[in-house]
């Protein structure tokens, strides 16, 4: 039996075309991000780390396929150990990405996330080197036994990757949380983009399972499908270049839940705290700072975020975010009526009062007026 022609496989036969070579055209794509990243960012971050570590799975992924297209039976079995190791480390590069970016002081238990893909990585390349310098008389054997390893490794990868995107969207809505305890704006903090990515990378799996399983003589649907990867690809790389850092050096997230019944003790440093920080904030009209966060307003407190958000929650119940852009509408509200401010835009008032874009300006006066400033400034 001549060994590279065991068809273990299933595969649908394409001929070599420009549409083919899409596929090396992203994987290539990859290692141009890496380097853009490591050229354009002053410093690379955990998040960084690992997102470089999804491309370079992407990239491996996209270059083995590049070669089942070509019908490279040789060099796939070569590189099989390989393919199975970077499909299988694809959801956790994500997971890891996100995870360390929305939560940096998270620590990363980094074997458990790699375990699996490395436990498959190996199998498969001991069963290779059997293959190639075992016994002549175990070859069919030792076939079989490759092709049981991909299967399973196929079936291992539907159960991980439903795993993994629970995670990914469990750490969305803990972002999101944090974002209105944290952060007086959203902007370029949302990761908006990384939903995209999310629904994106879900597709591609969808896309590849069914190319490789649903027979098919058609070429339009893989060409599209390398067409959107190339697009995807683009896509991640460009935002991911963009994404700074979330949380600075030092500005430790406080999980835990808030006591419902404050102590005596506490409830005596939340009185002392209330007076400095009314004054800092009616006063010093400290909501105007369009870069405020918790962690900044409460270094300027002398406490810390724990306290500030048992503050804010205790004697304006409501959450830090909602607390302040209250105020920065307010401050808007006085402004627009002002007859000295006729003259200026409404975009202009909203940056004056503190917001970011003229986006955010108008949800927030919606959301505390039931009216855009337009509308509010027209009945005024």
């Amino acid at each position: 039996m001549n060994l590279f022609t065991y068809d273990f496989i299933i595969l649908t036969s394409m001929e070599l075309s420009f549409w083919i070579y899409l596929d090396l055209f992203s994987a290539i794509l990859c290692a141009i991000y890496i380097i853009q990243s490591l050229v354009m960012k002053k410093k690379i971050y955990l998040h960084d780390k690992f997102f470089f570590f999804f491309m370079i799975q992407l990239a491996i992924f996209l270059s083995v396929l590049l070669i089942v297209s070509m019908e490279l039976k040789k060099p796939l079995l070569y590189l099989l150990p390989f393919f199975i190791g970077s499909f299988l480390s694809l959801a956790p590069a994500i997971y890891l990405h996100i995870s360390s970016l929305v939560n940096p002081q998270q620590p990363i238990k980094l074997l458990k996330h790699i375990l699996l893909p490395l436990f498959f990585l190996t199998t498969a390349a001991s069963t290779i080197f059997l293959i190639l310098f075992g016994s002549s008389k175990n070859i069919s054997s030792y076939m079989d036994f490759i092709l049981f390893v991909f299967l399973s490794s196929a079936f291992v990868f539907v159960i991980q990757n439903a795993f993994y995107i629970y995670k990914i969207l469990y750490l969305f809505r803990l972002h999101k949380k944090n974002l209105e305890s944290y952060f007086s704006f959203s902007e370029n903090i949302d990761l908006s983009w990384l939903r995209y990515h999310v629904i994106s990378y879900i597709v591609f799996i969808v896309g590849i399972t069914l190319l490789n399983t649903v027979p098919s003589d058609s070429q339009l649907s893989s060409n599209l499908h390398r067409l959107f990867m190339f697009l995807y690809v683009n896509f991640i790389g460009i935002n991911a270049v963009r994404q700074k850092p979330i949380y600075s050096e030092g500005e430790k997230q406080i999980r835990e839940t808030e006591p419902k019944e404050l102590t005596e003790k506490q409830t005596e440093t939340l009185d002392a705290l209330k007076v400095k920080f009314e004054e800092l904030l009616f006063v010093e009209q400290l909501y105007l700072d369009n870069e405020l966060t918790a962690f900044k307003l409460a270094k300027a407190l002398g406490s810390n975020t724990n306290y500030l958000s048992a503050l804010i929650n205790s004697h304006y119940g409501m959450n830090f975010a909602n607390f302040i852009n209250q105020q920065r509408v307010e401050y808007a509200k006085k402004a627009l009526k002002k007859d000295e401010n006729r003259l200026l835009t409404i975009e202009s008032i909203g940056e004056a009062s503190g917001f970011k874009s003229k986006s955010s300006f108008n949800a927030a006066f919606k959301k505390f007026t039931g009216q855009t400033p337009s509308d509010y400034l027209k009945m005024s």
